[in-house]
């Protein structure tokens, strides 16, 4: 995973259009990021953002919240020209899938997590929005990093794959010079 990613800018909004932005994800959307891309685009009037944010979900239970089914329903008749994503922050988790239970970072695991981020990236970007997929930050614990690593290590991975994503590492704005947990002050 590259520490440092540049961010493709986004064709003009057709003249006269509203430019369309939908803030998606888990808590790392609902509780940090999007309070900061709301105050900082308040009064921007060629700007809509669409919240479709919930904290406590991710792509690893849709048994518990189906973003496959939910996206569709927060986002309604819109449809953004621009997707800033950011889910992982609670998949760090085993779950059940054709009643098998998978371990967390098991192939197993793996593949089936794959899919769903390549399912839910190709529902972002259906009508041809461009997606910013936001990596998860350094965080605290070791062993939560580990798993936060393997998380950005696959969304990485399929995010890069696709012509209407980039993936962007907070890390290197967020972390220690080695990229790692650094408090942050308030």
């Amino acid at each position: 995973i590259p520490r440092l990613t540049a961010l493709k800018p986004l064709p003009p909004a057709a003249p006269g259009e509203m430019r369309v932005v939908a803030l998606v994800g888990d808590s790392m959307m609902a509780v940090g990021l999007s309070d900061v891309f709301l105050r900082q685009t308040a009064t921007d009037k060629s700007l809509r953002i669409i919240k479709a944010f919930r904290s406590g979900t991710g792509l690893a239970r849709p048994d518990v919240f189906d973003w496959m089914e939910e996206y569709p329903a927060m986002i309604a008749s819109e449809k953004p020209d621009a997707v800033i994503v950011a889910i992982g922050a609670n998949d760090g988790q085993g779950f059940v899938e054709d009643g098998k239970t998978l371990a967390f970072g098991s192939d197993a695991w793996v593949r089936v997590y794959q899919q769903r981020t390549k399912n839910f990236l190709n529902l972002l970007t259906q009508n041809g929005a461009h997606v910013v997929w936001v990596g998860l930050p350094p965080m605290k614990s070791g062993a939560y990093n580990d798993r936060a690593a393997e998380i950005n290590r696959i969304a990485y991975t399929v995010v890069s794959q696709n012509p209407l994503a980039t993936w962007w590492n907070p890390q290197p704005y967020i972390g220690d010079e080695a990229g790692g947990f650094r408090e942050l002050e308030t």
